[in-house]
């Protein structure tokens, strides 16, 4: 497990001990890492004009994406790299390798992402719609509506849907919407105040952080609530590490670990924003 630190550019690497073992320190400002297979991972920040990949086991740097800056999210899919950039209003292919396949155009500031099924769904921060991707083809097939400022997605395959968080455009957010994967209706709106920004499942269940709240949400995959727990100062991220919650406060620098009824804290480094796992 790691923790993408963006006050201090750096990752913070931990063993499954939950002891720190490594520390990657960057002259660039990354504030975004995702696995591109068990000894790759892909770093990227919106001022950053390239995502690097790198070895995980050696450090090494092993290739750059060039992308020009914006970049907001970059996600794996089968065996393409699919990179969003919030300044061109695009979502790119890229090989592996680094070759750039396939554009675009979405809504206005792309930034979480989803892929399943050959199928790419793409959060537009600033537009009132989420955009559909067919990954072979490259085009959009469907636009579906949601609140501008939605943030956090994870594709629910058992329900066959879509979980989606957000900011809230103007006042606080306080639901997560699940929308059927079909017709892109909304099936329901689970109450996870304030501000559920991400999302992460585990077998059968589904947990939200809420970072105007400081707040864990643990909710069954059909939807009911299992329970609430108040944890850590403004948190960005949330993730399962061997079977435990896992979590990170961006303001006290604490990586916090749920295990049951037990909570565990866990120094890193400054500004933790996002977490990576490796099974």
């Amino acid at each position: 497990m790691a923790t993408v630190n963006q006050l201090e550019p750096s990752m913070t690497f931990f063993n499954d001990d939950l002891h720190a073992v490594a520390t990657w320190a960057f002259d660039e400002a990354y504030s975004g890492a995702t696995l591109v297979d068990n000894d790759t991972i892909a770093l990227y920040g919106m001022g950053v004009p390239f995502v690097a990949l790198y070895h995980v086991s050696t450090g090494e740097l092993q290739t750059k994406l060039e992308t020009g800056v914006g970049v907001t999210n970059v996600i794996a899919g089968d065996d393409e790299l699919y990179v969003a950039n919030k300044e061109q209003n695009t979502v790119s292919a890229f090989s592996f390798s680094g070759e750039q396949l396939r554009d675009v155009v979405v809504g206005n500031y792309p930034l979480s992402m989803a892929y399943a099924d050959d199928t790419l769904y793409v959060l537009n921060f600033k537009s009132d719609y989420l955009s559909v991707i067919e990954a072979k083809t490259f085009h959009e097939v469907a636009q579906w509506q949601i609140p501008r400022s939605s943030n956090g997605i994870v594709v629910n395959e058992e329900t066959n849907t879509l979980w989606i968080g957000g900011h809230g455009d103007h006042t606080s957010n306080d639901q997560v919407l699940v929308i059927d994967r079909k017709t892109g209706s909304i099936k329901q709106t689970l109450q996870a105040p304030q501000m559920p920004v991400a999302l992460a499942q585990h077998d059968d269940e589904i947990s939200v952080i809420s970072h105007g709240s400081n707040t864990l949400h643990r909710f069954t995959k059909d939807g009911k609530a299992i329970d609430t727990l108040e944890i850590g100062a403004n948190p960005f991220s949330v993730a399962y590490f061997n079977d435990a919650i896992v979590t990170a406060g961006y303001d006290d620098h604490t990586l916090y670990v749920v295990d049951g009824e037990q909570v565990r804290a866990y120094d890193t480094g400054e500004g933790p924003f996002q977490l990576v796992i490796r099974e």
